[in-house]
């Protein structure tokens, strides 16, 4: 799991994106595959981990995002992106 964190940490730097994206991306990506792991030792699908972990990323991101002066889409996208990136090791782990 710590090694799924780092790799999609170096991952988003690498692609040359702003700190406060890849702050997103790492944040959001954290809590999606916290979230994975957590909802997986229940009688979920894999499909519904994934979809559960991802939308809870994305809550936290858009709430976070609405508390913040400006809003902005582009830290929406990241916050997606992240989620995406933490919720598909456990989706890929159970699905197969």
């Amino acid at each position: 799991m710590k090694v799924a964190l780092i790799l999609m940490m170096l991952l988003s730097s690498s692609f040359g994106l702003e700190e406060d994206k890849q702050k997103h991306i790492g944040a959001t990506a954290a809590i999606s595959l916290f979230t994975s792991v957590v909802v997986s030792q229940y009688d979920y699908t894999p499909t519904e981990v994934f979809w559960i972990s991802l939308g809870t990323a994305l809550a936290v991101g858009l709430a976070k995002e609405l508390t913040d002066d400006e809003f902005s889409g582009g830290d929406l996208a990241a916050d997606a992106l992240g989620g995406t990136l933490g919720a598909i090791p456990m989706f890929v782990i159970y699905k197969w």
